[in-house]
């Protein structure tokens, strides 16, 4: 297969997969292997009440409070995964609940040694 061909369909594939997690209301941080926040997308944004540009630069703790050294321990130890249910600390509003999955690099966050969260909503006790 041409390499543009295959160049285009991985774009499309990822502009579908993330098509399809905005419409599950799954959030995706970003944040480097020392634990510093390097991106929100709209749906963590918006559950969380805080912007990138809030949070950018900034320790887990931020937003996962006392869980964020369950996170930094599966990102020293590279464990990959479900994290649990864990309480989320949300801008001048009630702290909510979301499922925690971390997933180590791919493609090319490997590079760049940046992990994603998937924080998967729910709003049950």
């Amino acid at each position: 297969m041409d390499r543009t061909v295959t160049d285009l369909l991985l774009v499309a594939s990822v502009q579908h997969l993330r098509l399809t997690i905005e419409e599950l209301g799954v959030g995706l941080i970003t944040a480097d292997r020392n634990g510093f926040i390097i991106a929100l997308d709209q749906w963590s944004e918006a559950l969380i009440g805080y912007t990138t540009g809030e949070v950018t630069g900034k320790e887990l703790s931020v937003i996962f409070g006392a869980s964020s050294e369950l996170f930094m321990s599966a990102i020293r130890t590279n464990n990959p995964g479900y994290l649990g249910k864990i309480q989320l600390l949300v801008k001048n509003r009630p702290a909510i609940i979301a499922h925690v999955i971390l997933s180590l690099p791919v493609g090319s966050l490997v590079e760049t040694n940046l992990f994603q969260f998937e924080l998967i909503f729910s709003f049950d006790a």
